[in-house]
């Protein structure tokens, strides 16, 4: 459970994979098929034992470390407002920050000193972006400004039309 919503998440190729790639297409169908059994209780996927510790904090974490070196970073908006910031520094470790519990004029001066704390850990790591665009635009509205960072929505479109 994460923020109070139960359910399951099934990471898939995205349908149009195998018309953008042809190659795509055998793993894509895979992935359909295996959720249609999955559904009907016919298949179970393997499972891999990762402890969890997912948290969403109202406040900002008293105990942010004091480096990253590479973290992963999403962010959610509604009508392009910041929504919220998950942060992973490592795996089965995640944190939430809601955009109402950032907003500086609403901060209590211990959250400020740790949104600040927040910012610089943010701005001195590397950055891992699935669509930098998006995220470094939701992140500017509380001005946070990383410098380093890895767009993996790139990545994937580069690695699919070198290889034509």
């Amino acid at each position: 459970m994460v923020g109070g919503w139960e359910g399951y998440v099934v990471p898939m190729y995205h349908p149009a994979s195998g018309l953008h790639d042809t190659r795509q297409m055998k793993p894509m169908v895979e992935d359909w098929r295996r959720l249609k059994e999955w559904m009907k209780g016919t298949w179970a996927p393997p499972t891999q034992i990762v402890s969890a510790d997912y948290h969403l904090f109202n406040t900002l974490n008293p105990s942010l470390h004091t480096s990253w070196g590479t973290v992963a970073v999403d962010t959610e908006s509604v009508n392009n407002k910041l929504w919220s910031i998950q942060t992973s520094a490592e795996t089965g470790i995640a944190m939430m920050y809601k955009y109402s519990d950032l907003i500086a004029d609403k901060l209590t001066s211990t959250n400020r000193h740790y949104l600040g704390r927040l910012k610089n850990l943010l701005e001195a790591s590397s950055i891992i972006f699935h669509n930098a665009e998006h995220d470094l635009n939701q992140l500017a509205q509380i001005n946070i400004k990383p410098s380093a960072y890895r767009d993996t929505m790139q990545e994937a479109y580069h690695l699919v039309y070198s290889s034509h």
